[in-house]
């Protein structure tokens, strides 16, 4: 699942450390370690209403206690029946394996057994569970940063579960986001609060002008769409081959329908399927499946532009038409006589395998082509939302200034606040008023001007004294809106200036507040403001640039190869107009040169695909040229990591 090594030994430490202790007559005996492992051993049998399935069921039982040393729990085991099951019948069989009789099991391993039509009825449960924990919470204790790292880190995992399996409604996703944006925005999610932003704008990622919270819509067709890939690569799994033998026995997943009655697991696979037919590309290995026209297998999924008579007239349909299977290459006269020049580019920027291997679908999103909720939820995203995203304001700031203002040492809460200062979301009078309420509109800082985010924090004379005498000893006075402030100074400033500039505008917020709810004294002496921004910017004072760090010295020395193994070594460069060179070279472990090689092409899609290529090219030369043990290097972390 791509945990760091440091977590997956922490949570086995956690799994293989346990030790067992049994009381015996009220005293704890010897201590001991577990050595079968964790197991979930809830099972639902499935058996005709009959004595003679029930003993069955009984000796297999049985057996099982025998062969594990584990007893079942008959108080925890019940029975259920159909409702065409006789009450006699049903008697017997209660009586004969000796459980408790209920209608009907409401919940299995946490998810319902039976989804009838109402789905919002059925699922109402994770709505219900979101709404007690924000309801736990104290909001008058947490700050909104507060509020928002424990959304991020319990709230939005709660339905985690239950949306790996099934798509819930539309309405329900809703639902639940109204509750986290109230609890976010007012800390109570049944009163309705001023919220401030659209939750699309809390769900647009940190350096997107947002906060990064989940849609929860698209969170959950990315998780299902997990299913679908994983029968897709991996059909020898239990998962894969009870849905292909109950929807698609004759076909395979690409072609599977809904079929008649389907559950609703395999109605929400189908559902979340589109993702793979609108971004998933076919990664070429004959050519025989892949439809030219019709099947997404261009790089960056451009589309295929040629004439569709010459393509009839030479009987080209599929991609294999186009490929020399005797020489793995491109029939290049042919691709260039039918397609448009742009098309031609493209398609012989694809590599050929040179073994005949199957067209297999890949996910373009990850650079291993496996999928991940992550980069699904990302290309949902993208599609479901683009076009609202794109009608909607631009962010406050590009996406560089905004991974710059969120990596400084500032404290959550002072970021939060500056975060709503960019993005124009504070509560200021000006804001007020046109939201229809009835307040004053002068600024209660200095009661000169009406109370904006600029005023109150460029162009108020308080806030002029306070940035001249904060450890920025900032001049704001020659700016005339907020945008040509940020501007300036979001390009020149460091790591901790930017950290020192968000503690003072929380120091100014915070000021504001203390003069209206709590008729504060102002102005704040100086030496109270480099305080309280030293405080919160966790930066000292004294220093507001960051000094250069000296580059690291990169060692180019070669290191020699164990004896008996020759080491060799190679590289690509890709041009910017898609043409690529390879070189490689063999040493000995002397560092005698017992060989080298170069090579030109004219297509390469991107840098690391031209590595992977000379990667290649090496591994061929290398069998050519007799090497048999060889340890070969590359510059190429990326490629290394594949």
């Amino acid at each position: 699942m791509g945990f760091p090594p440091s977590w997956v030994a922490l949570i086995m430490s956690c799994v293989t450390s346990v030790r067992f202790s049994i009381m015996l007559n009220g005293n704890p005996q010897p201590s001991f370690a577990p050595f079968r492992g964790l197991r979930q051993d809830d099972s639902i049998i499935f058996a005709r209403a009959n004595t003679q399935e029930a003993e069955c069921v009984l000796d297999i039982l049985s057996t099982y206690e025998r062969a594990s040393g584990q007893v079942i729990n008959l108080d925890k085991s019940m029975l259920s029946v159909s409702r065409n099951v006789p009450q006699n019948g049903f008697n017997e069989l209660k009586q004969l394996l000796n459980v408790k009789a209920v209608e009907g099991f409401d919940k299995y391993l946490g998810l319902p057994t039976m989804i009838g039509k109402s789905k919002t009825r059925i699922f109402n449960f994770v709505k219900d569970r979101v709404w007690k924990k924000l309801k736990g919470w104290k909001e008058s204790t947490l700050s909104r940063a507060g509020r928002e790292v424990l959304i991020k880190s319990v709230v939005q995992a709660i339905p985690s579960y239950v949306m790996s399996c099934f798509i819930l409604p539309d309405s329900l996703c809703a639902d639940i986001e109204r509750m986290v944006s109230r609890f976010y925005w007012g800390g109570d999610v049944d009163k309705r609060d001023l919220q401030w932003a659209s939750w699309q704008k809390l769900t647009r990622s940190k350096f997107d002008d947002g906060l990064g919270f989940r849609d929860f819509k698209s969170f959950n067709i990315a998780l299902v769409a997990k299913n679908w890939w994983r029968i897709y690569t991996q059909p020898e799994t239990l998962l894969a081959q009870v849905f292909k033998g109950v929807y698609f026995a004759q076909g395979d997943l690409l072609g599977a329908k809904r079929g008649y009655r389907p559950s609703y697991a395999w109605s929400s696979i189908l559902r979340s399927s589109w993702i793979f037919h609108e971004g998933g590309r076919w990664k070429i290995g004959d050519g025989s499946q892949i439809d030219i026209l019709h099947d997404q297998w261009l790089p960056q999924g451009v589309p295929v532009i040629g004439s569709q008579d010459l393509m009839t007239e030479f009987g080209v349909s599929r991609v294999s038409h186009l490929i020399d299977h005797t020489t793995k290459t491109w029939k290049y006269a042919l691709v260039d006589f039918i397609f448009h020049p742009a098309t031609v580019s493209h398609i012989l920027k694809i590599p050929l395998p040179l073994n005949g291997s199957v067209d297999t679908l890949m996910w373009p999103e990850t650079v291993d082509g496996n999928y991940c909720s992550k980069s699904g939820y990302i290309f949902v995203r993208r599609k479901l939302l683009g076009a609202c995203s794109s009608s909607s304001s631009q962010p406050s700031l590009p996406a560089p200034l905004w991974k710059k203002f969120w990596r400084t040492s500032a404290q959550p809460r002072c970021k939060e606040v500056a975060w709503r200062v960019v993005s124009s979301l504070l509560p200021v009078r000006a804001t007020l008023r046109r939201r229809g309420m009835d307040v004053d509109p002068l600024c209660p800082v200095c009661a000169n001007e009406e109370e904006t985010v600029f005023h109150l924090f460029v162009s108020c004379p308080v806030a002029q004294n306070f940035w001249f005498g904060s450890p920025l000893s900032l001049r704001v006075h020659e700016f005339s809106s907020m945008e040509d402030f940020l501007a300036v100074f979001f390009r020149a400033a460091d790591d901790d200036a930017l950290a020192l500039w968000q503690a003072g505008v929380y120091t100014l917020w915070e000021m504001r507040n203390r003069v209206v709810f709590r008729d504060g004294e102002i102005p704040v002496p100086v030496a109270v403001v480099i305080q309280r921004c030293s405080m919160l910017a966790a930066a000292p004072v004294s220093e507001v640039t960051v000094v250069p760090r000296p580059a690291p010295l990169l060692q180019a020395t070669w290191a020699r190869p164990p004896r008996g193994i020759y080491k060799l070594n190679f590289d690509a460069a890709v041009a910017t107009t898609g043409e690529v060179g390879f070189g490689l070279i063999v040493r000995n472990m002397l560092g005698e040169v017992l060989a080298s090689a170069a090579q030109y092409l004219l297509h390469a899609a991107s840098a690391i695909l031209g590595e992977a290529l000379a990667f290649r090219w090496s591994m061929q030369l290398a069998v050519q040229m007799g090497f048999r043990r060889v340890l070969f290097e590359t510059d190429c972390l990326q490629l290394f990591q594949l």
